[in-house]
């Protein structure tokens, strides 16, 4: 599926997918396209819009804990059956 090329300055939709070249562009100072990606992600951080970086850091830590909790899980005294 080919990406969608939109401008940096129209309206924001309620969520937003980053690809790589992006993300890239936004933390690497020497990128080119740096200064640009930077604001735009400025902008969807004040606009509140949700990226797919919100997203995957949301679901990683949702696997961290899921886990941690499986790991805590042996340890955990067994409830009385009812």
């Amino acid at each position: 599926m080919p990406a969608e090329i939109r401008s940096f300055y129209a309206p924001l939709e309620p969520s937003i997918y980053w690809d790589s070249s992006f993300s890239i562009a936004v933390h690497d100072t020497s990128h080119p396209h740096h200064r640009d990606c930077l604001a735009f992600a400025l902008r969807c951080k004040q606009e509140k819009v949700v990226t797919t970086m919100r997203l995957t850091i949301a679901i990683l830590l949702l696997l961290s804990l899921a886990a941690f909790a499986s790991a805590l899980e042996p340890n955990l005294p067994h409830q009385r059956e009812l």
